[in-house]
């Protein structure tokens, strides 16, 4: 059978509209490519994920043969209930989209991964301004204390929401929301900005916004919907390195330390992005110039700025040491996967999905030997636990060991 049958035949079964001649043709197909006798294509629902499984399962087998090493496991998740087969013989890439995996099925494949560990939820501590603390993912709903005026509460929605009053200037205090490893947490600031905190982050923020602007301190990685006012910008401070200046838009800025490059990637609206060294100097240029150095850019939606670090500097330091590059057309859906509750690994190599699952599950992440070079593509809900994100990374040929809060990459 050809790859376009297969392909059709696959997606037409999965949503339910096969024939049963065709149902026939595709149980020709499995077994010719060694599949179990039982025959699995029926018509009841609760196959579809049996099935999903050893489809993907006999389709590694007929690529196994064409795929170079650095090629990626994609995982991808499509809008509607079934999933489909795609993918391209000879190209090295294959796709096996999932709409979902069921622990169930997923779990009797493991018997390998011990001491699984479930994913991240929400968790976070605030940090009020007199240096005491509330683990808000205990606290109870209500108004949880009083901080220079406003109200800070916990809303049935699990969101925590700054109410201002009717305080002056003297009253403005600081306030810090920080998430651990396998926490997130969502923030409205008193001005109705919302940011969603991405796991190992922080934000630190005054309980009012008074003056001339409205400027948060942020590490790791968080996304912003910014109220809009003219009259007072929205300005976020990434980890001393970057300030970024908004009006009224919604961007994504991931800052964690641990990663090679600061990147704030825009969805709406307009922001501009300076690097801490151009602050310092007092010397701005401004360009929208795809892939130029810059040290400020202004970005437009679907655009991204990367302040990396400046190979081909000299070692004096000064503002040479790190520049801004920008890239048109990044995937704006990628950048926000975090929040809608995906891994987007389209791109990444192991180290980079390694760092995510370490930060999601909270957990250290040692390698045996040395990384393996591949990419990866596709999506992966973040609800999945720990063991069954691995056992389909390790389609790629990369093994793993779970020994309580450690992962083991294996040669």
């Amino acid at each position: 059978m050809d790859n376009d049958k297969l392909i059709e035949l696959a997606e037409r079964f999965l949503r339910g509209e096969a024939t049963e001649a065709e149902k026939q043709q595709l149980h020709t197909w499995y077994d010719s490519m060694g599949g179990e006798e039982e025959r699995v294509f029926t018509d009841w629902p609760e196959t579809a994920e049996v099935v999903r499984v050893r489809i993907l399962e006999s389709l590694q087998k007929q690529i196994a043969g064409q795929q170079p090493k650095q090629v990626s496991l994609p995982l991808r998740r499509y809008g509607f209930a079934a999933a489909v087969v795609l993918f391209l013989l000879g190209t090295g890439v294959y796709f096996w989209p999932l709409n979902r995996i069921k622990p169930p099925l997923v779990q009797s494949q493991l018997q390998s991964l011990q001491n699984d560990v479930a994913p991240g939820g929400n968790k976070a501590i605030l940090t009020l301004a007199n240096g005491s603390t509330i683990i808000l993912d205990s606290a109870h709903t209500g108004e949880l204390a009083r901080q220079g005026g406003a109200a800070v509460v916990k809303a049935d929605s699990g969101q925590l929401v700054y109410h201002a009053g009717e305080g002056n200037a003297t009253d403005v205090v600081y306030n810090t929301l920080t998430t651990p490893k396998g926490g997130q947490f969502e923030l409205v600031l008193p001005d109705g900005t919302k940011l969603w905190l991405n796991a190992a982050s922080s934000v630190t923020y005054p309980t009012a916004f008074t003056g001339n602007e409205r400027k948060v301190l942020v590490t790791g990685e968080a996304y912003f919907e910014v109220r809009k006012n003219v009259s007072q910008p929205f300005k976020v401070a990434i980890n001393g390195k970057e300030e970024i200046e908004v009006l009224g838009t919604s961007f994504n800025v991931n800052g964690y330390g641990d990663e090679r490059d600061i990147k704030t990637t825009l969805l709406e609206g307009s922001v501009r992005v300076t690097g801490a060294e151009a602050q310092a100097a007092g010397t701005v240029h401004v360009g929208v110039n795809t892939n130029m150095s810059k040290l400020s850019v202004v970005l437009k939606p679907g655009q991204q700025a990367q302040l990396v670090a400046d190979e081909n500097a000299n070692n004096g330091g000064g503002g040479g040491d790190m520049k801004i590059k920008m890239l048109t057309n990044q995937a704006q859906d990628q950048a926000v996967a975090w929040k809608n509750g995906l891994f987007d690994f389209t791109g990444a190599d192991l180290e980079t999905v390694m760092r995510q699952l370490g930060r999601w599950y909270d957990v250290e992440v040692v390698y045996e030997r040395d990384i393996p070079k591949i990419r990866f593509v596709g999506e992966m809900q973040r609800e999945l636990n720990l063991s069954d994100v691995l056992d389909v990374l390790k389609r790629t040929d990369v093994h793993f060991r779970i020994e309580g809060r450690k992962i083991i990459v294996l040669p």
